[in-house]
C-alpha cells in the first residue's frame, strides 16, 4: 500500500512538472492531483527538491529497463546499439510525460549542475558497456568509447525528435532500415 501511495505521488508530480516546470509545480498541487493531503507527501518524500530527484530517478529507471529490452539475446555492438534505439523511441513516444521530466531535470543547472553523465548514469553506462564490449571485439571504429556512446546519443535524440513529428514512422520498417544503415555507418569499425 506503501508503495503505491509513493507511486500515486509521483506521478502526480511527473504530471504537475510537466505541465508548470520543476519551479512552477507547488506541494499543494501535487497533493491535490495525487488526492492526498500534503502532509502526506512529506511522509514519503523529505521536500521538493527529493520529490523532484525521486520523481526523475523513476522515470530514469523506466527508460532503461525498456532501452535494455531484449539486448541480452543479441550478439554484436551494432545490432544491440540498432535495437536499443527501436526500444527508446517506442517507450519515449508512450511516456511523453515521463521523457518531458527527464528533459527538464537534464536541462536545470540546480538538479543536472552541468553534469550530463551524473544524471545519465544507467544510460552511459549501459552504453559504455556495448561500446567497450564492441570496441574489444574489433566492430566499433577505434575511437574512444564515450564519444562512440555520444554519436549513438546524438543519432537517437535525432531519430526520437523525427519520430515525434512523425509517430507513424514507428512501424515502417524502411525507416528503421535506414536508421540501423546510418548507426552501423557511423559506428561500425570499417573493414
Amino acid at each position: 500500500m506503501a508503495a503505491d501511495r509513493r507511486t500515486q505521488i509521483l506521478e502526480a508530480a511527473i504530471d504537475a512538472f510537466c505541465e508548470q516546470g520543476l519551479d512552477g509545480a507547488g506541494m499543494d498541487d501535487i497533493a491535490q492531483r495525487a488526492g492526498v493531503a500534503k502532509g502526506t507527501l512529506y511522509l514519503y518524500f523529505e521536500n521538493k527538491d527529493d520529490l523532484i530527484r525521486q520523481a526523475y530517478w523513476l522515470c530514469h529507471q523506466q527508460d532503461v529497463e525498456a532501452c535494455q529490452a531484449g539486448l541480452d539475446a543479441i550478439e554484436g555492438a551494432i545490432p544491440k546499439l540498432q535495437r536499443r534505439l527501436r526500444n527508446v523511441s517506442a517507450w519515449g513516444l508512450a511516456n511523453p510525460k515521463k521523457i518531458r521530466m527527464e528533459m527538464l531535470y537534464k536541462s536545470s543547472p540546480k538538479y543536472s549542475k552541468g553534469r550530463r553523465y551524473q544524471t545519465q548514469t544507467l544510460q552511459y553506462q549501459t552504453i559504455d558497456k556495448i561500446m567497450r564490449d564492441g570496441l574489444e571485439r574489433g566492430e566499433l571504429r577505434r575511437l574512444p568509447a564515450p564519444l562512440l556512446g555520444e554519436t549513438f546519443f546524438g543519432i537517437g535524440a535525432a531519430v526520437f525528435y523525427y519520430l515525434c513529428e512523425n509517430p507513424e514512422k514507428l512501424d515502417d520498417e524502411d525507416f528503421w532500415h535506414t536508421c540501423d544503415e546510418m548507426i552501423a555507418g557511423c559506428l561500425r569499425q570499417p573493414p
